[in-house]
């Protein structure tokens, strides 16, 4: 990532700002240029035959890439860009740490109050990923909920893409993936010991919710196309061939599901969609195997999206309009579908 920032950085640095040196021809320092080769393929889309002669560059394993050609191929784009770039390797370095000199290294977010905890991230100086700390509320001392740099070290990829802490602080869901699949890892750990105990899923998206008991978390997974399709549920110390689909989107393919928690902790959200229709259903986050309920059913060009907090349901809708109104709703009433 670094070559790739400065390699724009230097493309438009200033001549006069660039060390001297006599005029070069490059041509002549450099090995020559990979060069892919063709090869017939084709197929029909829509009564149209499409000649694509690289499609043997798409290894049909991604995100395993173990293709012998193709990595062969992408050996040799990278021994070029590293030839390119040599030159220019002092210049490279100037810029990064006159970047690097411009940037808090040990920044830190503020701390949020989670329940009975304080919980805040922090890039400890000349770290690129951030530590996770947590302490009493009520006053006490700080612990590290998950030290990102060692989590990555090692690793030619690494990402978090989700902490969520239980509601009795005892574990945390956590989101890892660490070989650029853009498929997550779903990984419980217990805070007591920093050890994973369970892997729930190795292809989920987006962040988890635990129940109320501290006992389940629900999550989502992606399909073979990356598209999030539907919500599950896993008990803690239960098989994961025992988790349960609480909701799975099979009538519209392009929608997306997602999943998130009301501000009052109460309930559990199950959305569907796409940019212009949305449909949510929830679920009580006390009893997360209770038949879910339908808020409204999805109507072409209609957006809601839904909270509950002070013993109501908040519905933020437009009503197949450009703008949006807020209505609200009895959850008492809620399976008769009044809103």
């Amino acid at each position: 990532m670094r070559s790739l920032v400065l390699v724009l950085l230097l493309a438009s640095t200033p001549l006069a700002a660039q060390p001297q040196k006599a005029p070069m021809n490059h041509a002549t320092h450099l090995p020559a240029p990979p060069k892919a080769e063709k090869r017939p393929y084709s197929y029909e889309r829509h009564g149209y035959r499409v000649e694509d002669p690289y499609f043997w560059l798409k290894d049909q394993g991604y995100p395993k890439v173990d293709d012998a050609d193709v990595l062969e191929y992408l050996k040799a784009e990278n021994a070029y860009f590293e030839a390119a770039m040599k030159p220019h390797g002092a210049l490279v370095e100037t810029l990064f740490q006159e970047m690097k000199g411009r940037i808090k290294e040990d920044e830190s977010s503020v701390p949020v109050k989670d329940g009975d905890w304080l919980t805040w991230w922090a890039f400890k100086p000349g770290a690129q990923y951030r530590t996770w700390y947590r302490k009493p509320a009520a006053g006490g001392a700080e612990q590290v909920l998950l030290d990102e740099p060692a989590e990555a070290a090692g690793k030619e990829f690494y990402k978090l893409g989700a902490l969520e802490l239980s509601p009795d602080g005892r574990f945390a869901a956590i989101m890892v993936d660490d070989n650029g699949s853009e498929r997550f890892e779903l990984r419980i750990r217990d805070l007591a010991t920093g050890k994973d105990i369970e892997t729930v899923t190795e292809v989920g998206i987006g962040a988890p919710v635990w129940t109320s008991d501290s006992k389940a978390v629900v999550f989502t997974e992606v399909n073979d196309n990356w598209r999030s399709y539907r919500a599950r549920l896993h008990k803690l110390g239960t098989p994961v061939s025992a988790d349960k689909t609480l909701y799975e989107e099979k009538d519209e393919l392009g929608f997306t599901v997602g999943i998130s928690r009301s501000h009052d902790r109460s309930l559990i959200f199950i959305g569907t969609g796409d940019n212009a229709t949305s449909e949510v259903r929830f679920v009580p986050a006390s009893n997360p195997e209770a038949p879910l309920t339908l808020i409204a059913p999805r109507k072409t060009n209609r957006l809601y999206s839904v909270d509950a907090s002070h013993g109501k349901l908040w519905i933020l809708t437009n009503d197949d309009h450009v703008n949006f109104r807020i209505a609200e709703a009895d959850p008492a009433g809620r399976a008769t579908g009044r809103r």
